[in-house]
């Protein structure tokens, strides 16, 4: 990490918080679709968006924070449930097709995601990375 000039890592951040704000309005528009569509189809055609997605992102954070990041463990634990909990979602979605059963499953995804995990890991690591490069 200490190879890497301010100017990349503020790049970086600034890629971090971006994708925060594009995965945050697909959720949106998702828990919008869940509740305005007439068919489950509609809401599911996003499942494979959110899985690449989640995957790229989550990358992304890890890389960016590094391992001497005081939440490290923490905040790479929570990813992996995260994607444990969203793969048994797309798996149920592979095998049975749209249901509202998973409708609903996918809402509670998408709120633990947006509230859960941002404030408990999101937030404290982005305040801490704008610390750490003094771009606060």
């Amino acid at each position: 990490m200490n190879s890497i000039r301010l100017g990349e890592i503020d790049s970086r951040l600034a890629r971090v918080f971006e994708d925060n704000r594009n995965i945050y309005r697909k959720l949106k528009q998702l828990l919008v679709t869940c509740t305005q569509s007439n068919s489950l189809h509609d809401v599911c055609h996003m499942f494979p968006y959110l899985q690449e997605h989640l995957i790229h992102h989550f990358q992304m954070e890890e890389t960016l924070m590094g391992q001497n990041y005081p939440g490290f463990s923490a905040h790479k634990s929570a990813h992996q449930a995260l994607q444990q909990d969203f793969s048994v979602l797309w798996e149920e979605h592979t095998q049975t097709g749209p249901s509202t059963s998973l409708i609903a499953k996918m809402i509670l995804f998408v709120l633990t995601l947006l509230v859960d995990h941002h404030q408990e890991h999101d937030r404290p690591m982005e305040k801490y990375l704008l610390e750490k490069f003094h771009l606060v």
